[in-house]
């Protein structure tokens, strides 16, 4: 079995290092998701809370007109329309709290994607040297098998002459 170099060692740390960041950078992405749909539900709610609160009113109105108003019913409509307006707040709240951590989630996601990409570069900058002492180590060993021939043949010739 061969034994690791440290390069080898060096490149399968940055591999592994690559495997949990491209993992981490699944979860973001999951998360950057999760946070838009969240958005996407606050904002559904809000729509159909206004939309709901507006037919409510016109429908009261429309009772209203019809029957007149007593103060039993302008109390009661303040005290819907009251609220309904900290719904709606606290829904347009929610709306913008999901927008922070949507925006989060992407730079976080933004994040993690840079650091992959150095961990990328870093591994193949490992693999390019490893790449080199290869050729290296193989230009030397030829080199050295070149010489150790040239030295046979020189022998050779020199044992001929001298025959």
């Amino acid at each position: 079995m061969k034994r690791p170099t440290p390069l080898d060692t060096l490149r399968e740390l940055r591999e592994r290092a690559r495997q949990e960041e491209q993992a981490r950078l699944a979860a973001r992405i999951e998360a950057e998701k999760q946070a838009e749909r969240a958005e996407q539900l606050a904002r559904q709610l809000l729509v159909e809370r206004a939309s709901s609160a507006d037919s409510i009113r016109t429908s009261e109105r429309r009772r209203l007109q019809s029957a007149g108003i007593t103060a039993a019913d302008g109390l009661r409509r303040v005290a819907w329309e009251g609220a309904e307006r900290r719904a709606v707040e606290q829904l347009s709240s929610d709306v913008a709290r999901a927008i922070a951590r949507r925006r989060e989630a992407e730079r976080e996601q933004e994040r993690t994607r840079l650091a992959l990409e150095r961990a990328h570069a870093e591994l193949e900058e490992v693999e390019r040297r490893l790449r080199q002492r290869e050729r290296e180590a193989r230009y030397k060993s030829e080199q050295a098998q070149q010489e150790a021939l040239d030295e046979a043949a020189a022998r050779r010739f020199s044992e001929r002459s001298d025959a």
